[in-house]
């Protein structure tokens, strides 16, 4: 029997680590062995998990960019081929650059990394974020009174759609009290 090879369909992975972030394929075995090889070697190598011979297999390579993959199913001394783009971007790489401990109520900048072409949106759970100062990988936060929360600030590169976020822990310090003290004893007269 002849087998009609189905190579599935492509996609895009976002990279953060090569080693470790793969993309799934999902090819159909119809008769005989199937083999995944990578068909554009020029870019890098690819790695299949758990082997070439599985059609979910897996697929890690060694530098980002465009690989086309291609399923060879061979049945007796018949064979047929299908191929599948697949994409390997990076992801960003946001990092937040601020004081972790601020002083409930007071007004803190907060700054990551500006990349051209990437967009970023900034959250917290015990505090106020405010519209960007120059860009928006620049912001101010408004802290609450006090309490411990999170600040995070979500990057994304708009023309892959890859994002990563990152994300710090907050301890608001209390507000430190100003002034003069004075005690008075029992007869009412200052003491110092």
């Amino acid at each position: 029997t002849e087998p009609i090879a189905d190579a599935g369909t492509g996609g895009r992975v976002c990279v953060t680590t090569l080693a470790t972030d793969g993309f799934a394929m999902d090819a159909t075995l119809s008769y005989g062995t199937g083999t995944w090889t990578n068909q554009t070697p020029g870019v890098g190598t690819a790695t299949f998990t758990p082997n070439a011979n599985d059609p979910d297999a897996t697929v890690t390579v060694s530098a980002l960019g465009t690989y086309t993959f291609r399923w060879t199913e061979v049945n007796g001394s018949c064979d047929d081929y299908d191929e599948v783009t697949v994409v390997f971007d990076p992801n960003p790489t946001p990092g937040i650059t601020g004081n972790n401990t601020p002083v409930g109520g007071s007004t803190e900048v907060y700054i990551t990394n500006d990349v051209s072409g990437n967009s970023y949106v900034w959250t917290t759970d015990v505090g106020t974020v405010v519209d960007p100062l120059i860009s928006s990988n620049i912001k101010e936060v408004i802290w609450d009174a006090s309490g411990t929360g999170y600040l995070n600030v979500k990057e994304t590169i708009d023309a892959t759609g890859c994002w990563l976020d990152d994300q710090i822990t907050i301890d608001i310090q209390p507000v430190a009290l100003q002034g003069t003290i004075t005690y008075h004893n029992s007869s009412n007269t200052p003491m110092n």
